[in-house]
């Protein structure tokens, strides 16, 4: 396995991490059948993941991420080293930079272990109850499995489901592999290109949290509400227009606070401020006017499209 490799640098004894690594409380876990999931959130599907946190239990932030080019596609020894020093500055300034830290979490699932998710009771009872080993465990992706089982079982599967943590290629950028937060190339006529993400930007907080791993930054916020703007849109549901109408504009307007490096006076000025900074007349301003209904009165599903 491709992730054996890469684990075994970051574990062994002549790692060239050990000089940041021996500044961490370390904890290796290797199957996920009583790990409390509202504290350890993260891209179930990953093979190799770290989260950082604090003693109290906050996040600081997570590494690791994969692709169809494989598991490891975006992992590497330096970014690792990055991402381990940018964590260090964060706890270096906390409990002061905690407010800043709240959004790393998303609210607690519903079900707290595995053994608690019905669908993986239902199938999968065997691993849950007999002793674990190395052909008997509860892996990451099983989690997932379940929950998606217990909708299907439940009559509650969505489709939005199905797009947790998306890649920032799937809105048209990629991250420097070894930078961690380096934005390397734009495809042209993609959501990025359009939102005016540019080459050489560097990705520094989204949602006013702080960045320090890939997978803390994959924008999914953002890219969330763009996938629940278009299943709206699908289904001519006014409910899930009017959350999608405020996801895009809002979700939006964040990104392009971060890229432009915008340091607003407060929620109330942050859309006049962002505006002036990118120009009152660009066809962003006058797209997110639209999406924001401040122009000429128009129906929810052109707003909407209008965020898009």
């Amino acid at each position: 396995m491709a992730c054996a490799g890469f684990d075994g640098q970051v574990v062994r004894q002549d790692s060239k991490l050990n000089h940041l690594a021996d500044k961490f409380v370390k904890v290796r876990l290797v199957q996920m059948k009583d790990v409390d999931l509202s504290q350890f959130q993260f891209d179930y599907d990953l093979t190799w993941s770290v989260i950082f946190m604090n003693p109290d239990g906050t996040i600081y932030g997570r590494y690791g991420s994969r692709s169809v080019g494989g598991p490891m596609t975006y992992n590497s020894m330096v970014s690792l080293e990055k991402a381990m020093e940018r964590v260090l500055v964060l706890h270096h300034n906390y409990p002061r930079n905690r407010k800043s830290l709240n959004g790393k979490n998303h609210p607690p699932p519903h079900w707290k272990t595995a053994a608690d998710i019905p669908g993986l009771r239902k199938r999968r009872r065997k691993q849950l109850i007999q002793p674990t080993n190395q052909k008997n465990c509860v892996h990451c992706h099983n989690i997932y499995d379940g929950w998606i089982e217990t909708a299907y079982d439940q009559g509650t599967f969505d489709q939005q489901s199905l797009w947790i943590y998306p890649l920032p290629k799937n809105i048209g950028f990629k991250i420097n592999v070894d930078q961690g937060n380096l934005v390397e190339t734009i495809l042209p006529d993609s959501l990025a290109q359009k939102a005016g993400i540019q080459a050489g930007d560097r990705i520094v907080s989204m949602k006013d949290q702080p960045i320090d791993a890939y997978a803390s930054r994959k924008m999914a916020g953002w890219i969330e509400e763009v996938h629940k703007g278009l299943e709206s849109l699908r289904r001519k549901d006014s409910g899930r227009l009017l959350n999608a109408r405020f996801g895009l504009s809002w979700g939006l307007m964040n990104v392009m606070r971060v890229q432009r490096g915008v340091l607003v006076t407060s929620d109330n000025t942050t859309y006049t401020e962002v505006t002036v900074s990118i120009g009152n007349h660009s066809t962003w301003a006058i797209l997110s006017r639209k999406a924001f209904g401040l122009d000429s009165p128009m129906e929810i599903e052109m707003q909407v499209k209008a965020g898009l």
